[in-house]
């Protein structure tokens, strides 16, 4: 390769480098960069060797070799041309060129008939993806409609539980100050406080049961 013909001796770690790793392909190119400015014979600040200009002059391949053997084929192969061009054209030759030229004709006419099949069932499959589409849409419009009025049902339900949730704990703080006022009495064997404490502790299994009682007397 580039390197042996140079004499270069450094082994080029290829498996590394074609990982694109950042810090093999960094030391590579410090020890590229170190190697020009060793081995360059100018200023390596000012050079005088023209990259582009030679990248430019790479273009072409064989016509920047300034090879005459070059020259003298494409001078043989430009008299050969000539010649088979000046020859008259043969009767065999113009059928052989007119069935190729039908052949031809017909291996168009067949691919324009494959195309516009392609064509066909293309845009049938097209127009069955759009219908597709549309249903797709009209269901996730319905969803969303759907999802939106129990949404609104659900914050309703919610302010009723918090409304519910305030009215207990209104009550239940009443009922908390009466059984205090009662408890500060000093005869608490009194018939009235006794029916007070049974109605405050009263269950609702016995609550039940005594309205049952009421409504059978």
């Amino acid at each position: 390769n580039g390197f042996q013909k140079a004499g270069i001796e450094k082994v080029i770690p290829v498996q590394r480098l074609i990982k694109a790793r950042y810090q093999d392909n960094l030391e590579f190119l410090q020890w590229m960069y170190k190697y020009g400015r060793d081995t360059y014979n100018g200023d390596p600040d000012d050079p005088t060797y023209d990259a582009i200009g030679r990248r430019q002059k790479s273009k072409g391949g064989k016509d920047y070799t300034g090879s005459k053997n070059n020259n003298r084929n494409n001078k043989r192969n430009n008299g050969k041309e000539n010649n088979r061009s000046n020859r008259p054209i043969s009767a065999s030759s113009r059928n052989q060129y007119r069935s190729s030229q039908s052949q031809q004709s017909q291996r168009g006419s067949i691919s324009s008939m494959g195309l516009n099949n392609n064509n066909k069932s293309n845009q049938r499959e097209l127009e069955a993806l759009k219908n597709e589409n549309q249903q797709l849409t009209e269901s996730r419009n319905a969803l969303q409609l759907k999802m939106g009025s129990l949404q609104q049902e659900h914050d309703e339900l919610s302010n009723v539980a918090k409304d519910i949730e305030v009215e207990r704990d209104f009550y239940f703080n009443k009922v908390v100050a009466i059984e205090q006022i009662l408890k500060k009495e000093e005869n608490q064997d009194t018939p009235l406080l006794k029916a007070i404490y049974e109605l405050l502790y009263q269950t609702d299994e016995e609550q039940q049961n005594n309205n049952n009682n009421n409504n059978n007397n």
